[in-house]
């Protein structure tokens, strides 16, 4: 156990064991105090610059509620009047924003009540005149907790620390951010290959974040689809995943990456290019209600070169608010969940365009007939008083079919997700990048987060294999403090 005092000589006991760990530091429980915890630095990243930041960020007093909400530094912690890190509130059954997006345990009532508390978060950051910035969705927390009825669906704002946060004539950077996350002109500043912690101020601000706030809501709504997602014309499988990750397709039309999109400003669920389509899972854009498309063009058209235009935070709200009751539940899939302005639901038109998909390309069956599937017993009534055996039949077999399609659009989502987080190759590094051109492939025993891995660190001939990633080479010549190297781990 070790003893920290704060700003206010008031004393915390850490235990010895921490229940986190980050590239920056860890998380330690307190000892006789279950609402707190102490996040220690490495010793590279206890800077004075950190500190003035932290010292600025405790001025705000916020409530109970608010805490819940954003997970804001309380006190500052010294060691023999050393700055070694900060305690914050103590964050209880949360999971990854990820996990709503790709998981078919949420349906359309559930994202819409997620994307309604991103928001209430994220105002509480706004109102307090500061700016999120790396709105990445590993650093968006949701409880998903049945038996915890009171927050169920709640969000909540991690990593505070890396927020980006002015004071005065002072700006304290937030100097990270994912690519597909950036609104364009950050995207634009840094296409010369700077980074956000050098290039010129301003770099995020309330209406980055606007961007970025949309993205997620876009994904909460249309079935875990990023609103700059693409595919090919001819065969929508073949979509920006496969050339992301390098799969041989022999066809003259590329569809560009998300990243490519914002940078251009080509939202392909209203413009359209010659062969170029949206991808195989996502409904199509007509699906939403009249009203949330407006919000998405203007943020995504209008507010491409003029952000002033984007969406407010509380024009969100409202907007969510109020669709809340115009979801319909289909009579053929109790899964399924969509807007009432639909004739048709549109996650069985997705699962209908998968099997037809597969069946044209000659793969077989892609999903089993199963007639035993089970369905909720709260479905929906059909409309029809005079429904049959015959369609009950049809039925069970349609929600079989649809079980076996969401298995396939979950795996195309996650497979999206992975590369999207942890692959993407436009991470924005906070450090200095080396470019080690021309190395040759290094094979070294190396000890990352105190375990040790057998890892290939391949610099590729004249490029970065860009992936935000903190490496402490401990007793090896490639040591460097303070120092992050743009490598590609194989584990």
């Amino acid at each position: 156990m070790s003893v920290y005092f704060g700003i206010k000589k008031k004393s915390y006991e850490t235990h010895e064991d921490r229940i986190g760990n980050g590239g920056e530091g860890s998380i330690y429980t307190l000892v006789n105090n279950k609402e707190q915890v102490a996040k220690l630095y490495k010793e590279q990243y206890r800077t004075k610059n950190r500190e003035e930041k932290l010292l600025t960020m405790i001025q705000y007093n916020l409530s109970d509620e608010q805490l819940k909400q954003v997970v804001w530094p309380q006190d500052i912690l010294y060691d023999n009047n050393q700055f070694v890190g900060y305690i914050m509130p103590i964050l209880k059954n949360t999971s990854s924003l990820i996990e709503v997006y790709s998981s078919s345990l949420f349906d359309l009532r559930h994202r819409i009540l997620v994307a309604y508390n991103l928001c209430i978060a994220i105002n509480t950051v706004h109102n307090m005149g500061q700016v999120c910035g790396d709105l990445n969705p590993l650093n968006i927390c949701v409880n998903l907790d049945e038996n915890d009825k009171d927050n169920l669906f709640k969000v909540t704002l991690i990593d505070t620390d890396s927020f980006h946060i002015t004071a005065s004539n002072r700006t304290y950077r937030c100097e990270v951010g994912l690519g597909d996350y950036l609104a364009p002109e950050l995207q634009r500043k840094l296409k010369n290959g700077d980074n956000l912690k050098t290039i010129e101020l301003p770099t995020y601000t309330k209406e980055t974040d606007l961007f970025a706030v949309a993205v997620h809501i876009f994904y909460l709504l249309m079935n875990g689809c990023h609103p700059y997602a693409c595919a090919k014309e001819n065969n929508r499988m073949v979509s920006n995943i496969d050339q992301f990750v390098g799969t041989n397709v022999n066809q003259s039309v590329v569809a560009p990456q998300p990243i490519d999109n914002i940078g251009d400003g080509f939202f392909p669920f209203v413009e359209k290019r010659e062969g170029i389509t949206i991808p195989i899972y996502a409904p199509e854009f007509e699906s939403l209600p009249l009203n949330i498309r407006k919000l998405f063009i203007r943020t995504f058209i209008e507010g491409y070169s003029e952000p002033k235009k984007r969406v407010s935070i509380d024009e969100w709200i409202t907007a969510l608010y109020g669709i809340v009751n115009s979801i319909s539940r289909c009579n053929y899939n109790s899964r399924h969940y969509y807007f009432s302005h639909n004739n048709q639901c549109p996650l069985c038109e997705i699962d209908k365009n998968i099997n037809s998909f597969f069946e044209k390309n000659d793969f077989g069956s892609s999903v089993p007939n199963n007639n035993d599937a089970v369905s909720d017993n709260t479905v929906a009534p059909d409309n029809n008083s005079n429904s049959t055996s015959e369609s009950n039949d049809d039925q069970n077999s349609q929600e079989g079919l649809s079980l076996g399609c969401e298995i396939i659009i979950l795996a195309i989502i996650l497979i999206i997700m992975t590369i999207l987080i942890y692959s993407c190759t436009q991470v924005v590094n906070a450090e200095n990048v080396y470019d080690y051109s021309n190395a040759e492939v290094i094979k070294q025993d190396v000890n990352y987060d105190e375990n040790v891995y057998d890892i290939n660190i391949d610099f590729e001939e004249n490029e970065y294999i860009e992936d935000d990633v903190n490496i402490d080479f401990e007793e090896s010549e490639y040591k460097e403090d303070d120092v992050i190297y743009v490598v590609n781990l194989r584990l």
